[in-house]
């Protein structure tokens, strides 16, 4: 078994362990430490990524990272992982930079085919490349996961347009509480609605990738409600991720005008299923259009909008 640290940047100085059990009662341990000095690497990302040279992670039992202090002597956190069956290649986790700290996100991202499917689905979406095709990710069913995060005291909001295949209009989203639903029409569900920022989920979109054909496009936003002007210095993330394929992050800091309302990724239906086209667009709404509208003009979707309030 080996570790590979993929980076684009580094970590704080720690030490990341992969554990796991060995024969009767035995245990093994690889310890590493990101790459750069004293363990105090480069950049803002580093994913750790454990890959089985011979049989599948189903039979490595006790498998679990664990990132302690540099010296090793104070646990920081743990992830363990308990329902590995068929992969060979894995993503146990990464750390990353977030408001002038470091945080650790537990992955627990398999792939059966190893290293190269491993390869192959690190697709990061960028304005040089900026849409990827689900079915060739293999992502033709399950669920696409959208995750809202932020820490300020304000209040964000994740949500979704969607039209569907037989002509269907609306929106998911916390106002009005249109939180979908998963099961039916429009297989697109909001989890909840953190009016803070101190839920430690966040807020949370779920589109069913079951009924992929049911769609033509949905369009994931999120609008700031209150408590900021616009989304500059609020260090607010947004994660999309597939049960096949990498996660791809989106930073609102990355807004460069006054915006409160930001497009992120379009879905829509291309010769092989569904494509995510990524957006990234913030919006500035006029002086008689709200966030949603803006979006709404802005792509063409055509719903009637009025003024609403949680």
């Amino acid at each position: 078994m080996g570790v590979i640290a993929r980076r684009s940047g580094g970590g704080p100085g720690v030490r990341l362990r992969l554990h796991w059990r060995h024969g009767e009662g035995g245990a093994r341990r690889l310890d590493r430490r990101p790459p750069g000095h004293g363990g105090r690497p480069r950049g803002a990302r580093v994913v750790l990524v454990a890959v089985v040279g011979n049989g599948t992670f189903g039979a490595v039992p006790g498998l679990d990272v664990t990132v302690t202090d540099a010296a090793g002597d104070r646990e920081l956190a743990r992830y363990e992982s308990r329902d590995t069956t068929t992969e060979t290649a894995f993503v146990a986790g990464e750390l990353y930079r977030r408001q002038g700290g470091w945080k650790f996100r537990a992955v627990g991202q398999g792939y059966a085919g190893g290293a190269t499917e491993l390869a192959a689905a690190a697709v990061t979406l960028t304005k040089a490349a900026p849409s990827v095709s689900l079915t060739k990710q293999g992502a033709t069913t399950g669920a696409l996961h959208v995750n809202l995060n932020w820490q300020a005291p304000l209040d964000l909001d994740l949500g979704a347009l969607y039209e569907l295949a037989d002509g269907t209009k609306g929106v998911v989203q916390a106002l009005g509480n249109a939180f979908g639903d998963l099961h039916r029409p429009p297989w697109v569900h909001l989890d909840g609605d953190d009016r803070t920022g101190a839920v430690a989920a966040g807020e949370n979109l779920t589109v069913n990738l079951d009924h992929t054909r049911d769609f033509r496009r949905v369009l994931v936003f999120v609008t700031l409600y209150e408590g900021a002007a616009d989304f500059s210095g609020l260090h607010a993330t947004v994660t999309m991720r597939t049960q096949h394929g990498a996660p791809v992050t989106f930073s609102l800091d990355e807004c460069d005008v006054p915006s409160p309302v930001c497009a992120l990724a379009l879905l829509t239906q291309g010769p092989d299923g569904l494509v995510v086209h990524r957006e990234a667009r913030c919006l500035v709404p006029g002086r008689r259009s709200g966030p949603q509208r803006a979006l709404d003009e802005a792509y063409g979707w055509g719903l009637r909008w009025t003024p609403g309030r949680k």
